[in-house]
């Protein structure tokens, strides 16, 4: 008797006392062949004789057989696959197996678990139930398609990694497989080598800090080579022990592979020379490398002549799709690559070239790389010695280039001096294409920073500036060094500065008390978004410093100042400024200073503890919106208390009092009164908040309108400004018959290079700063006097009616014929006119009527979802949201509502335990 389970196909001897002859998984399956309806072969992998089988229901079988198969292992291709030999091919169609649907496989990973399920079997292994779980819930709600090992719960052993990885085999859903920082012994290693040869659609291979050797390297390498189908684009191996050998086993499979690479990154290996060459080669000999390749990253890999001479072979063997090429640290022959890239790397946008000489012999060849590209945005030179002169010639390169916009360059780790900051002062001027500068570590010294702010702050273009370790030793000229980097930030600057890193890593380059006047510069600054000014030891004062000027500064979002040496009074002081900001939303806790001021505040450890909790609350309200308004709410950071006069407050007050003072028992509808009025504040409070809520989402839509049609208009603006250049041409040939062709191509280049242009960024900043503020302001006027309408009215309303319950509830007291003696807590009320309002009676007598507008009822506030006391009932503890500490997704609006709409929530059950493998259903035929 034969009988097919899920994962396994037992033959079983009938009889008074059946038993199991033998069992084999479906994956080993290597052919099924029936002629007759009646008779059927299986044959198995690694089994010489065939299992036959006569006087059978062989259709029936092979239905189990091959849906059992489809069920799990449906991915596997038809070159994997087992033979099927069935004939007529009529009794395929007739017995039609179902294969999963794409919403099934979208909801299940590819049906992971059960392939998962099925690998176990066939080891032996114990199924992962929370894995399961994990792969049939948390990775698809997400749509992620990374298997990265560590997304599973820790530890794992080899045996659950064996049977992970196996199951990739046969898995079509991920296409990235992922381990970083984890160890892998060689028998790991085997079993992903065995994936590799495997499986036809992981296109993403990072290993990375995994402390693989040659001999992993040779078994992947040779992996890949092996398999024709193979999807991989992507090879990321860095910081592992890759030496030589293994760099050769590399190279081979390179120049194999049918498809090019889009990402090779080796960076932190053991690769010298000899393997460097022979690695460089091969993309030479991948015909297809040079079309695909786009990152190529080589860091610390030592080149030196034969490994040079090889990559130029390659990048001047274009026009290439090399975007990023880092050779940091390579001992590289800079000339000859440079003339390389020159030749074919058309497409080259980032460029490193750090801890590689820059000297005054290759610098002619970089500048005209320079002067020759299109897209070069990015060029990092940090600690390649390079003098001033050569530098001047690099950076006048770039800024003469007018295809290069907003480029970011890196010349940090280099002695620069004085002399080099006036280098770069002298350039503000042509400076019109550099986003950001860094200048960490150039010596430039107080007198250096004092000459590059002076001129720096008249460009309209830098927008990042990195001077960090430049403050060793502190001279003469430090407070003039501090007044200009003030000036820098200041309103009267030009430089739109939106990332300012002053940080210090060296107690030699500690600003300490010198810093805090640019600290208390900062109240006043309205471009700065990204703050660094870690390690100048201001101690408390500095935190002092930095809530004061919070309590002002709306514009910055990132702050990092751990290492100044802050105690409790200086947390505390950050602690009140910090609550009253609502811009700052990415501040790394100063786990520093926070360790010291542990150690330092043994006595007052609640209070540490204290002061940290409501600066991480203070945080966590500042990256969730509806936290941030429910903290204003409760009056922290500026509620809304004195939006409500003192003159109204107090008029309500006095007639207040006057009622209570009568003695009069109130009615209800007279107590509900009393309360209100007891409530003013409050509900007047709330309508101002309405209004802000509501003024927050009209801001950032016109905001967003006004950005698009700034988009909208910028290429009309474009387009006007080319059509007159051509007009301007033709007109030129037309007229001008002395002038040559060079002449006009010359001026067809300089009315591009000389004449004024404006950008999309100028065009965005004149529609949404000015008119889309201007906008929002006549707007803003219109919702506040709304709001002020409303609460007018309901003022008015609340005064009659307090006045109309005063003068019911005041006695009719007759003074003693002596005149002696009236209590003095109600004045004696003449009669009441028939006919006349109480209130209006009474305003009769005291004089002409107080105008007030018809009564109108208070508008219901609505309840904010989540609120489950009012605002003047909760207190600071109350907030149980929980901390985070970095920077919430991004947006364009205020209101982030959106960002959490629809979520997905996961299910009520709970996670389930460890389960018991349970024993297949069986599919039980006869057979003989």
């Amino acid at each position: 008797m034969i009988a097919v389970g899920d994962f396994r196909v037992f033959f079983i001897q009938t009889g008074k006392q059946p038993k199991i002859l033998n069992d084999h998984h479906i994956i080993d399956l290597d052919s099924l062949i029936s002629k007759e309806p009646t008779t059927l072969k299986i044959q198995f992998k690694g089994v010489k004789e065939p299992y036959e089988l006569f006087k059978c229901d062989a259709d029936s079988i092979l239905t189990s057989i091959r849906q059992s198969y489809m069920n799990n292992f449906f991915n596997v291709t038809d070159e994997n696959r087992f033979k099927l030999d069935v004939e007529p091919t009529s009794r395929l169609t007739k017995n039609n197996i179902e294969a999963p649907t794409a919403a099934t496989l979208a909801q299940s990973c590819g049906k992971f678990s059960g392939t998962y399920a099925g690998i176990c079997n066939y080891y032996g292994t114990p199924v992962r139930a929370d894995i399961c779980w994990d792969m049939d819930n948390l990775l698809p709600a997400n749509n992620i398609r990374e298997f990265n090992i560590v997304d599973f719960e820790q530890p794992l052993t080899f045996q659950d990694i064996r049977a992970l990885v196996g199951a990739l085999h046969y898995n079509g859903w991920f296409t990235s497989f992922v381990i970083k920082d984890y160890k892998l012994d060689q028998q790991v290693v085997k079993v992903i080598a065995d994936m590799l040869s495997f499986n036809t659609k992981i296109e993403e291979l990072i290993l990375t800090g995994n402390d693989i050797r040659d001999t992993g390297f040779e078994l992947i390498a040779n992996a890949i080579a092996s398999n024709k189908s193979s999807a991989i684009t992507t090879i990321n191996f860095s910081d592992n022990s890759l030496s030589d050998r293994g760099a050769t086993a590399l190279s081979k499979t390179f120049g194999a592979l049918s498809h090019g690479l889009s990402t090779v990154i080796l960076s932190q290996t053991d690769i010298n020379k000899k393997g460097s060459a022979i690695l460089a080669k091969s993309l030479t000999s991948n015909a297809q490398m040079g079309a695909s390749l786009q990152i190529l990253d080589l860091y610390g890999v030592k080149l030196d002549t034969d490994g040079s001479a090889n990559l130029s072979s390659y990048l001047s063997a274009g026009p290439l799709a090399l975007q990023t090429l880092n050779i940091a640290n390579t001992l590289a022959n800079l000339d000859v690559l440079f003339a390389a890239m020159l030749r074919g790397c058309p497409e080259l946008t980032r460029l490193n070239i750090s801890e590689n000489k820059v000297t005054a012999k290759n610098t002619p060849a970089l500048q005209a790389l320079i002067k020759a590209s299109s897209k070069l945005n990015e060029l990092k030179m940090a600690s390649s010695g390079v003098d001033v002169k050569s530098l001047r010639q690099i950076l006048k390169a770039v800024c003469d280039n007018f295809y290069i916009q907003e480029a970011i360059i890196d010349v940090s780790d280099n002695r620069l001096g004085v002399l080099g900051a006036n280098m770069v002062a002298g350039l503000w001027e042509e400076m019109k294409n550099i986003k950001s500068l860094n200048l960490t570590n150039t010596d430039l010294g107080d007198e250096g920073i004092s000459i590059l702010a002076e001129e720096l702050k008249q460009n309209e273009y830098i927008k990042e500036l990195i001077l960090c370790d430049n403050f060793k030793g502190r001279t003469k000229q430090r407070p003039e060094m501090i007044e200009k980097l003030i000036e820098l930030i200041g309103p009267q600057s030009l430089i739109p500065l939106e990332r300012l890193d002053l940080s210090a890593s060296t107690a030699d380059n500690a600003l300490k008390g010198d810093l805090l006047p640019f600290l208390f510069a900062l109240a006043t600054n309205d471009s700065l978004i990204r703050l660094k000014i870690e390690g100048h030891l201001m101690g408390d004062k500095g935190g002092v410093a930095l809530g004061k000027a919070l309590q002002t500064n709306h514009t910055l979002k990132e702050l990092k100042w751990d290492g100044n040496a802050t105690r409790l009074v200086g947390f505390q002081a950050f602690k009140v400024g910090f609550e009253r900001n609502s811009s700052l939303t990415n501040m790394p806790l100063p786990i520093l200073d926070i360790s010291e001021c542990l150690k330092a505040e043994a006595a007052r450890l609640e209070s540490v503890r204290n002061v940290i909790m409501a600066i991480e609350r203070a945080l966590n309200r500042n990256q969730n919106p509806k936290s941030k308004l429910q903290m204003r709410k409760k009056g922290t950071g500026g509620g809304f208390g004195g939006l409500v006069s003192a003159g109204e407050r107090e008029e309500i007050q006095k007639v207040k009092t006057r009622i209570k003072n009568s003695g009069k028992e109130l009615k209800p509808t007279e107590q509900k009164l009393m309360k209100d009025a007891d409530e003013n504040d409050t509900h007047r409070a709330q309508l101002f908040f309405l209004q802000e809520e509501v003024q927050q989402a009209m801001e950032d839509e016109v905001k967003a309108k006004c950005a698009k049609f700034a988009q909208d208009i910028f290429p009309e603006i474009q387009k006007t400004q080319e059509h007159l250049r051509q007009k301007i041409l033709e007109s030129v040939k037309k007229n001008y018959q002395s002038l040559d062709a060079g002449f006009v191509q010359n001026l067809q280049k300089d009315l591009v290079q000389e004449s004024k242009t404006i950008t999309q960024d100028e065009i965005v900043k004149l529609v949404v700063v000015q008119a889309g503020a201007q906008i929002s302001a006549e707007a803003t006027e219109a919702l506040i006097s709304t709001v002020a309408t409303a609460s007018d009215l309901i003022f008015a309303h609340l005064m009659d009616s307090l006045e109309n319950v005063l003068h019911t509830a005041a006695p009719v007291r007759q003074h003693s014929e002596g005149g002696g003696g009236g209590s003095g807590v109600a004045a004696a009320a003449s009669p009441v006119k028939p006919g006349v309002p109480v209130g209006l009676a009474a305003a009769i007598q005291k004089g002409p009527p107080r105008k007030a507008p018809p009564a109108v009822p208070p508008k219901a506030v609505p309840e904010k979802k989540g609120d489950s006391k009012p605002a003047a009932a909760q207190k600071d503890g109350d907030d149980d949201s929980g901390s985070v500490i970095g920077e919430a997704p991004s947006s364009k609006s205020g209101n982030m509502s959106h960002l959490v709409k629809d979520r997905p929530m996961g299910p009520k059950r709970r996670r389930p335990q460890r389960a018991q493998q349970q024993r297949p259903m069986m599919n039980v035929q006869e057979g003989s």
